[in-house]
């Protein structure tokens, strides 16, 4: 699983518990997101259940799905037309911008920024200064709906030696780590505002909020009017 979700952009994924989602909408945009999606939640279930029976088997054995799933459905990464909704922006300190961006329809926040060195092929994956994808991102706002391709990236390895998607915030420079952790923030105040939660802690169904991020590498963004 954590092979998966690097190789494609660089979304970083943040794969925990598996509770129901507050943001769990119906599953929109095309058949790869679709398909996406249902992944993400079935690793949820899974994930749930492994770490309930205490076996680190398990849990591995879940993981490993996770990621062979991902490489089938995403061979290289690269999605296309996806549709999400703008997060968040800061300034990179490459004279970029990081961004994240949210799936609504399965609680997934798809991040942008800068890695630790060494753990994959570059370092630094924020929109590059007065690009194309710069400018968008310029005219985006909280809650703005938009088309994104772009390719997940793989930053670690997995236990067994492949390669493997990070979920794991310790992979990110310090700059993408506070970044990652405001968008969860500014996500469930969102979702609060909106009466999505019910609580500061708790989903609509009563399950603890945490989203899963993944680390990509943004091609093309488009505003949905």
């Amino acid at each position: 699983m954590l092979n998966n979700l690097i190789k494609s952009g660089i979304v970083m994924v943040t794969a925990l518990a598996a509770p129901v989602y507050a943001g769990s909408h119906g599953n929109n945009g095309p058949i790869s997101q679709q398909q996406f999606c249902n992944i993400i939640s079935d690793y949820r279930t899974d994930y749930e259940k492994a770490t309930s029976s205490n076996n680190e088997i398990r849990i591995n054995n879940v993981l490993k799905k996770r990621s062979d799933e991902l490489d089938a459905l995403l061979p290289d990464g690269d999605f296309k037309d996806w549709e999400v909704e703008f997060l968040k922006a800061t300034s990179s300190s490459t004279g970029g911008a990081n961004v994240c961006m949210y799936i609504k329809s399965c609680d997934v926040i798809l991040q942008t920024g800068t890695l630790k060195e060494n753990l994959s092929e570059r370092a630094d994956y924020s929109v590059q200064y007065d690009t194309r994808e710069y400018r968008a991102v310029s005219n985006l706002g909280r809650g703005d709906r938009a088309l994104l391709s772009g390719k997940l990236t793989k930053i670690a390895k997995y236990q067994d030696g492949a390669e493997e998607y990070s979920y794991r915030k310790e992979s990110l420079s310090d700059e993408s780590k506070r970044l990652a952790s405001n968008c969860e923030l500014d996500l469930k105040a969102s979702l609060l505002e909106n009466k999505q939660l019910k609580s500061d802690t708790e989903s609509l169904s009563g399950s603890v909020f945490k989203p899963q991020f993944f680390f990509f590498e943004i091609g093309y963004v488009a505003p949905i009017k």
